[in-house]
């Protein structure tokens, strides 16, 4: 985590939860407070509030396969081919600063996940370029494919 944050948990299954911080107590409100004598909508007890917090909440991008490689490989354009994702795709380098992701139909009923990772750089682990941002997007792909630019 950054410096001065606390990891919590990390939510990896469907179904996972975590709770941060607990709700409130609600009030009584009309049908509640409703008598035989009181038949007016008028009557409300207020609850209690909740507890509350601010948290930085991290998502990491999930696919099956991730595209990495040098900015201006051609990352952007492979998945644009492969899939209907719509990247952005230029001639400069760090065009993508966020994964994108796609969906490739293979067979009649197969499809897999393709993440377009933002460009890696020689010391990406000592948080150059992107970074540690970079880094935490291809710790959740299930195969890595390096893109390599042979033109020159």
């Amino acid at each position: 985590p950054s410096a001065g944050l606390t990891y919590i948990t990390d939510l990896l299954e469907e179904g996972d939860e975590c709770v941060l911080v607990n709700g409130g107590k609600a009030g009584r409100g009309n049908a509640a407070l409703r008598s035989g004598r009181i038949q007016s909508f008028r009557l409300a007890e207020d609850g209690h509030f909740g507890e509350m917090a601010t948290f930085l909440l991290r998502m990491k991008s999930i696919a099956d396969v991730g595209l990495v490689g040098f900015p201006n490989a051609g990352k952007s354009s492979i998945l644009s081919v492969i899939s209907q994702a719509t990247p952005q795709i230029a001639a400069y380098p760090f065009t993508t600063l966020h994964p994108h992701l796609g969906i490739v139909q293979a067979e009649k009923f197969e499809t897999f996940s393709v993440a377009d990772i933002p460009g890696l750089i020689e010391g990406a682990s000592e948080n150059r370029g992107l970074g540690h941002e970079f880094l935490a997007h291809i710790e959740r792909t299930l195969v890595l494919c390096y893109v390599l630019d042979l033109s020159g």
